[in-house]
């Protein structure tokens, strides 16, 4: 589809290449994303990577070796910079990540999110998942 930088989408323009690779993922689903521009910039507040179907999105990517941890990890470490999304997209394709252990790393990493995230959403090789903390109505 895009066989080199310059044939990328005006939208992604300012992606890594990282972060291309994800957006490709997401569009061939059908999803819509594109750069968020406000990001990085002085006095913007939370922001994220990408605004994925207009949601503001965080993207991230594990490296060979990541394990279980490494998700939690990641996510824990975005929202201590509190200048990241409440929606978090990771991809773990090519980080050997089996589905069973990116699902725990998940659930650990909504545990510690409780409150600061709306979802985590797990690309993998030969898998996709996204769970949301769950809600507990207190009045109900």
């Amino acid at each position: 589809m895009y066989n080199n930088m310059g044939d990328i989408p005006e939208r992604w323009q300012g992606f890594s290449n990282e972060e291309i690779a994800i957006a490709k993922y997401l569009e061939a689903l059908g999803q819509q994303v594109a750069k968020n521009l406000q990001e990085g910039a002085l006095g913007a507040g939370r922001q994220g990577d990408a605004f994925v179907n207009g949601v503001l999105t965080e993207f991230k990517t594990l490296d060979s070796g990541a394990t279980e941890n490494t998700i939690k990890n990641r996510v824990n470490k975005s929202i201590k910079g509190m200048g990241q999304a409440r929606e978090i997209i990771i991809d773990a394709r090519h980080s050997c990540l089996d589905e069973n252990t990116a699902r725990n790393g998940t659930f650990k990493a909504l545990g510690i999110g409780r409150g600061k995230i709306d979802g985590i959403t797990v690309i993998g090789d030969g898998f996709f998942f996204r769970y949301q903390p769950k809600l507990i109505d207190i009045y109900g």
